[in-house]
C-alpha cells in the first residue's frame, strides 16, 4: 500500500506549487518493471488460458502461487519470479521520480459513474475520483489523443472500480502505453469489456470474462485473476531491430540475423540512470555479444509496428540507410536517449503502416550500451540476468 498512500498524500496535501515541468512520464526508463506484462504481489490465477505477449509475468510473495494456464509469446516471455523485487522497486521509483511530480502539475477533472454514455478523456488532464466508480450498460470510454501520438492520459480512482458491458476505444493516435490508471480501491472489476488499455496500477484486478488487454498490469498489494481467454499484450516493451539491420562490429557491418554469440560488437558508450543518460567512450571499444534472440510478430499493432528513420533524416549518413526499429527503441541524441516513436514527424521518420508479419531481433551485451545500427547510435537491449 505504500505506493498509493504516498500518491494520496501527495495529491491532497502537497504544498508544492504547480510549476512547469516535464509534461510526460516514461515507464521505459525503468526497464525491469517495463519488462513485466503482469506483476502481482500475492498471486495470479487464470481459469482458462491467459496469453502473455512481449512481457514476463511474475509474483512477489513466494508463499502465494501463480495458478492456471499461460501461453507466452514474443520477447521477453515466460514466468519470471527472479526479478520481481527489482521490478517492484522500479515501480516505486517511477511513482516518486516521474508520476507524482507530473500529476501535481496537471489540471484536474472529476470522474463520475456513468451508464449508457460516451465518455471522452483528453490528454494531460488528471481525471480524479475519491468515490467508487461504476461504468456499465453500453458506456463507451474513448481516449482521444487529438492527433498527438505522444499524448498521455491519467486516471486516479481512490474508491472501488467496476466496468461492465462497456467498451474502451483509442482515437486519433492514442496509445495503450500512454494511458496510466491508478486504482486504489480494493475491488477493481472488468466484466464484458472486450478491450482494456493502459498501464494499470491497482490493489487488485479481476477480469471476469474474456478480454484483450493492451499494456501492463501491476498489482501492488493483492491478486490478479483472469476468467475466460485473455490476451495481455505489453508489446510496447519491445526494444528490437527489424531483420536486415546492419550492426557495426570489429570486422565491419554485419546483418543482425547473421550475428553470433561472442562476435565483437562496436561500443560507443554506456547508458546510465535508468536508460536516460549516456557516458560516451573517448575511444571506440569492442565487446563480445552476450545474447541474441529473435521473434516474429504475426499481427502487428501500433505498439509493435516498426518506426522507419529514413537515410539522412537526422543528418548526413544518420542513418546511412533506412533504419527500422521497434517503437520503444531508443537512439542516442547528444547525451540523451530518445524513444524512436517520439521522433515521428510524418515525413522522414514514420511508423510502418503495413500490417505484415515482422521479424525482430535484439542483442544484449554485458552492460547497457550504445551501439551502431545502420550508422546511427542506438541502445542495446538491457540484459536482465
Amino acid at each position: 500500500m505504500i505506493i498509493f498512500d504516498n500518491l494520496f498524500h501527495y495529491l491532497h496535501y502537497s504544498k508544492l506549487s504547480k510549476r512547469n515541468s516535464k509534461m510526460s512520464v516514461n515507464l521505459q526508463n525503468y526497464p525491469v518493471a517495463n519488462s513485466y506484462a503482469i506483476l502481482s504481489t500475492t498471486g495470479i490465477s487464470s481459469s482458462s488460458t491467459t496469453i502473455v505477449n512481449d512481457g514476463y509475468y511474475g509474483n512477489i510473495d513466494s508463499s502465494t502461487e501463480i495458478t492456471g494456464s499461460y501461453l507466452s509469446t514474443g520477447f521477453p516471455s515466460g514466468e519470471n519470479n527472479t526479478d520481481v523485487n527489482v521490478a517492484y522497486q522500479e515501480i516505486y521509483n517511477f511513482f516518486n521520480e516521474e508520476l507524482l511530480p507530473l500529476l501535481n502539475t496537471l489540471p484536474q477533472e472529476t470522474l463520475f459513474s456513468a451508464s449508457q454514455q460516451t465518455l471522452t478523456l483528453l490528454p494531460e488532464i488528471l481525471y480524479l475520483s475519491i468515490n467508487d466508480i461504476t461504468w456499465d450498460t453500453s458506456t463507451t470510454l474513448t481516449f482521444d489523443a487529438q492527433g498527438n501520438t505522444n499524448a498521455q492520459f491519467f486516471i486516479y480512482i481512490f474508491g472501488n472500480f467496476t466496468m461492465s458491458d462497456s467498451t474502451m476505444t483509442l482515437s486519433n493516435g492514442a496509445s495503450a502505453s500512454n494511458i496510466f490508471w491508478i486504482n486504489v480501491g480494493n475491488l477493481n472489476n472488468f466484466t464484458n469489456v472486450p478491450y482494456v488499455y493502459g498501464v494499470i496500477f491497482a490493489n487488485s484486478l479481476n477480469f471476469n470474462t474474456s478480454t484483450e488487454i493492451g499494456g501492463h498490469l501491476f498489482v501492488v498489494s493483492g491478486t490478479i485473476s483472469f476468467h475466460g481467454t485473455t490476451l495481455v499484450d505489453a508489446s510496447s516493451a519491445i526494444v528490437c531491430f527489424r531483420k536486415g539491420t546492419k550492426i557495426q562490429t570489429e570486422y565491419g557491418e554485419c546483418l543482425i540475423e547473421n550475428l553470433k554469440v561472442n562476435d565483437p560488437i562496436t561500443i560507443c558508450g554506456r547508458i546510465h540512470n535508468n536508460n536516460r543518460h549516456v557516458v560516451h567512450h573517448s575511444d571506440i571499444s569492442f565487446e563480445p555479444l552476450l545474447e541474441i534472440k529473435h521473434f516474429t510478430v504475426p499481427f502487428p499493432t501500433s505498439s509493435s509496428l516498426p518506426i522507419c528513420i529514413q537515410a539522412n533524416a537526422l543528418g548526413e549518413d544518420l542513418p546511412k540507410e533506412n533504419l527500422y526499429l521497434s517503437p520503444g527503441h531508443r537512439i542516442c541524441m547528444t547525451d540523451e536517449m530518445i524513444v524512436a516513436k517520439n521522433l515521428v514527424n510524418g515525413s522522414t521518420i514514420t511508423q510502418n503502416s503495413l500490417q505484415e508479419e515482422i521479424e525482430y531481433y535484439h542483442l544484449s551485451l554485458n552492460k547497457h550500451s550504445v551501439i551502431i545500427a545502420n550508422g546511427l547510435l542506438c541502445e542495446s537491449f538491457k540484459h536482465i540476468a
